[in-house]
């Protein structure tokens, strides 16, 4: 019997999604909003909402811990766009060619996230507020300091 209603529960979904995409957007809403409401009524009458409400405060959980980190994301790709890909056998030497090339202002200022007439104090406050947190000694790397280091460097020159 279940077996049954499960054949007939698919068929109607399959049946509903192929008239919704002929009705106009705001019908579309309206009717999956109508489909969700019918298939939470359906959890909630046969005692099966409850591991929905767990997944739904699970995601909630997660998200509101890792949002701080998408601020982040710009600096991430600036700072491994120059990084290479593939891994030598001389990590080291690899790594001094990328810390050696030439950073241009644009770069400088993406990296420490300040404008074009920032001062000499705005720059070292934004460097020492990315320095704290991407430091080696706090879960940070080597390259990321010496670009953070290199665009403190690179500014505070072109202020002075």
């Amino acid at each position: 019997m279940n077996q049954i209603l499960i054949i007939i529960g698919v068929i109607g979904i399959l049946l509903f999604f192929r008239w919704i995409r002929k009705q106009p957007r705001k019908r579309q809403i309206q009717g999956i909003l109508a489909l969700v409401a019918i298939i939470l009524i359906g959890l909630a009458l046969t005692g099966r909402l409850h591991p929905l409400f767990a997944v739904i405060a699970a995601a909630a959980a997660s998200l509101q811990k890792f949002s701080g980190l998408l601020r982040f994301l710009p600096l991430f790709k600036n700072l491994y766009a120059d990084k290479p890909t593939q891994q030598s056998e001389n990590n080291s030497s690899a790594e001094q060619t990328n810390l050696n090339t030439k950073m241009n202002e644009e770069e400088a200022l993406k990296i420490l996230g300040v404008t074009r007439h920032a001062t000499e104090d705005e720059i070292i406050e934004a460097h020492r507020k990315l320095i704290q947190k991407l430091h080696p000694d706090r879960g940070g790397n080597d390259f990321l300091a010496s670009k953070i280091n290199q665009a403190k460097d690179y500014l505070l020159d072109k202020v002075a």
